[in-house]
């Protein structure tokens, strides 16, 4: 086993430095903020749709949460792209750790078991929320989604059926998540099968490119953002594009020299970084409809040149302004300070409990909180149509109130997925791991 390093990085790559883990605890920050950012989104989504649009109509003033950089939040399509983005920057940090001390077979060893565990981990935790909802809603705890305005929710809901259609359409549904990201019970799933598939990608171009030096792994990584950005394929800018960038970024980040970068330069590096923060994040909030309303979101058409044609502008320009906001966030030591403070930490710690978790508790305890139990409703009262009226929406001090109360709901509840199911899960794969390899 060969221990030697490589030449200083200009000319090939000089000795890592020995990260603590301190040093991308800000991952998990920033982890938290896109799963805080899924929930606003689905809320915007139920009960706020204008809120997507660059304004309620085309002459009229723009509302608050439509205004740039506030929409991030309505608007919600970041914060998937951040999910994919880490995936591929935290799968190669421990692996690209032991290729740059010269350790190639426990860099491949890392990512053999990685790659085995990272079913069970993304898996079990799915099948065992779709088990949960497949029980509420034979319990009928989605009840009151058919009888209030509440946007698109009874659309992404299911009612109970009889017992045995019901195990049916559980099988169904158990499988279909991860062949084709399909499932009745839980609409949010439909991430997990991208986020599965592109950090098998990730370990298998790590295994790859273990033995080349670094401005060759870099080459090797910019091909595969190129190939994709190219293709205009649904999805590939949210998952492979930015995976494949946050793989780079991970490469680059445990350079010598990049770490003396980020304390040395302050001044030009903080103006650097802010720049591509503010305009990374102005792209990003490109609106999912209607883009032609304002100046703002047209004038950000004209970008366009820099997509592929037929392809996902709302996507792809998200994707655009998040790989520049990270870089900037990369540079920047006081926004990744931010990110490791104790409230953002304990969003991030819990954020794939929250994205399983949050759609359930939506559908069932906040529609109860705002609509009550379904007394005010009336089938006798009907349109012109002979459709039953819906309850209306409550106003805007109800939501002020309840949607607080719900929020301490679902982190309560994510809690203690996370530290019952989660850790479960991490030890059935851990077990899994012991029984087959060779070396544990």
């Amino acid at each position: 086993m060969s221990m030697e390093h490589e030449k200083p990085l200009l000319g090939g790559e000089a000795p890592p430095r020995q990260e603590n883990k301190r040093s991308v605890k800000w991952i998990d920050g920033f982890r938290g903020i896109a799963s805080f950012s899924v929930i606003t989104t689905h809320l915007a989504r139920a009960f706020d749709g204008w809120a997507f649009m660059p304004s309620n109509a085309p002459n009229w003033p723009i509302r608050f949460v439509q205004m740039p950089y506030v929409r991030l939040w309505p608007q919600g399509r970041i914060g998937v792209a951040i999910f994919a983005l880490l995936t591929g920057f935290v799968c190669g940090i421990k692996p690209l750790r032991q290729i740059r001390a010269g350790d190639i077979p426990a860099a491949r060893d890392t990512l053999g078991k990685a790659a085995f565990k990272r079913p069970a981990r993304l898996m079990l935790p799915g099948i065992i929320a779709t088990l949960m909802i497949c029980l509420l809603c034979q319990l009928g705890m989605f009840y009151m989604l058919p009888k209030v305005e509440v946007g698109w929710l009874p659309y992404a809901s299911v009612q109970r059926i009889p017992f045995f259609d019901e195990l049916y359409r559980l099988q169904q549904n158990l499988r279909s998540v991860w062949t084709d990201g399909k499932n009745e019970y839980d609409d949010f799933q439909w991430t997990l099968l991208p986020l599965l598939k592109v950090s098998m990608y990730i370990y298998a171009t790590l295994t790859a490119v273990a033995s080349l030096h670094f401005r060759y792994r870099v080459v090797t990584y910019v091909l595969f953002f190129a190939y994709y950005w190219q293709n205009a394929q649904p999805d590939t800018e949210t998952f492979y594009c930015t995976a494949y960038y946050g793989l780079l970024l991970s490469d680059i980040y445990q350079v010598q020299e990049f770490q003396e970068f980020l304390q040395l330069r302050s001044w030009i590096r903080r103006m650097i970084s802010v720049t591509l923060i503010l305009v990374g994040f102005f792209i990003a909030s490109y609106p999912g409809e209607y883009s032609d309303w304002k100046p703002w979101s047209r004038g950000l058409q004209n970008l366009d040149f820099l997509f592929p044609e037929n392809s996902n502008l709302p996507k792809r320009f998200t994707s655009l302004g998040l790989l520049l906001a990270m870089t900037g966030i990369i540079l920047n030591n006081s926004v990744k300070a931010f990110l490791c403070t104790w409230p953002i930490q304990f969003l991030g710690r819990h954020s794939f409990a929250i994205y399983l978790t949050h759609g359930t508790t939506l559908r069932t305890v906040l529609i109860w909180m705002l609509y009550g139990f379904g007394g005010r409703w009336d089938p006798n009262n009907v349109d012109e149509n002979g459709i039953p009226l819906r309850i209306p929406r409550p106003g805007v001090g109800a939501f002020c109130f309840w949607v607080p109360c719900w929020l301490v709901v679902v982190y309560s509840i994510a809690w203690l997925w996370t530290f019952y199911v989660d850790s479960w899960c991490e030890r059935v794969g851990q077990w899994i791991m012991k029984k087959t390899f060779k070396h544990t």
